[in-house]
């Protein structure tokens, strides 16, 4: 999976992407900010996107808000974490739309379960479009014939 992993802290996040496609199999591209992060997705959208919470600029909350008006964000998933996390900041990121959120330093275990649960649902989001697209040329076709039956009677 394309992963966006944003954090101003160059060495963890050198770390952590490294960990995701070595060990994962994902694809990351990083970066070290916010205001970057968005140009990035907005030329080529993301399924999933990191962020670091407290960043110089644009913070992750201000990113997820920013992306969660994008219409080809509206199945992106979002990550969220922090050295600087508490009970309040956890409630307004997961009120923002974020899927989850992490503290750091990441443990290792609990970034690869949160990647896998994101991995599952993206999965899920794909098969809920294709079976909604085929539906609907399913019912096209069944719609189609029925008129034709309709006339030719």
């Amino acid at each position: 999976m394309r992963i966006l992993f944003v954090d101003d802290e160059s060495q963890g996040r050198e770390v952590i992407a490294r960990f995701m496609e070595r060990q994962l199999g994902h694809q990351v591209t990083q970066c070290d900010s916010g205001d970057t992060a968005l140009e990035l997705f907005k030329k080529d959208p993301f399924p999933f996107v990191i962020s670091d919470l407290i960043m110089p600029g644009m913070s992750g909350i201000d990113l997820l808000r920013e992306l969660k008006k994008l219409p080809e964000a509206r199945t992106t998933d979002v990550i969220l974490i922090t050295a600087y996390g508490d009970m309040s900041t956890a409630i307004t990121a997961l009120r923002e739309g974020a899927y989850d959120y992490l503290n750091k330093p990441m443990d290792l275990e609990e970034l690869k379960a949160a990647v896998s649960r994101i991995v599952e649902h993206q999965g899920l989001i794909k098969e809920n479009y294709e079976l909604t697209y085929h539906f609907q040329e399913k019912l096209a076709e069944a719609t189609e014939e029925t008129q034709s039956q309709l006339q030719s009677l």
